[in-house]
């Protein structure tokens, strides 16, 4: 099954396909959302780390980001050129990285206040990196699967939508439920 039959290109998308691409970025904005009002205070107050080196871990992860994205992509195709999956270019990463950002996200909470000296540092940071890589491995294809769905215009303007519906609603479930559930 390939990455176009099993999403419904060359036909007409279903709401199962439009819901089932929903979830995919409600997934990662949940995990955006916690990380983006949680992990700094987490680093800071929990596991002890300055806040200076936690700024310069972000700047450096963030740069290493923007080099990481289009390596990835090239991956992809290199690898997909190579052995031609039955189960298409996308979906076989997607499958692969989902674990990995199971694991990746509750290491990042954990590893770093297990450490101790500068060790809470190279935790934080090689948590967070295999975390970003993680996401990466996740994103790059579910962004590009997107072009596998949708044979037209309109097709790709509703998986937009329902990819924005769901990244609406993955940023305002823990926005809500988090502050509520650590009161």
């Amino acid at each position: 099954m390939d990455d176009r039959s099993s999403a419904g290109g060359a036909s007409r998308l279903t709401v199962k396909h439009l819901v089932g691409y929903a979830c995919g970025d409600l997934g990662g904005c949940m995990t955006f959302a916690i990380l983006g009002s949680f992990l700094t205070p987490y680093y800071t107050e929990i596991a002890g780390i300055s806040m200076r080196a936690v700024t310069i871990m972000y700047l450096i992860l963030k740069i290493w980001d923007a080099v990481n994205d289009p390596m990835m992509g090239a991956l992809m195709d290199k690898v997909f050129a190579r052995t031609h999956s039955k189960k298409g270019k996308f979906l076989p990463w997607m499958f692969r990285s989902a674990p990995l950002l199971f694991i990746t996200s509750v290491a990042m909470y954990t590893a770093p206040s297990l450490a101790s000296g500068g060790g809470r540092v190279a935790a934080a940071f090689i948590t967070y990196l295999l975390y970003e890589a993680s996401y990466t491995m996740f994103n790059i294809p579910y962004g590009s699967l997107l072009s596998a769905m949708a044979d037209n215009d309109a097709q790709r303007a509703k998986l937009s939508s329902a990819r924005g519906f769901g990244s609406i609603i993955g940023t305002l479930i823990p926005m809500v439920l988090f502050p509520v559930i650590i009161d």
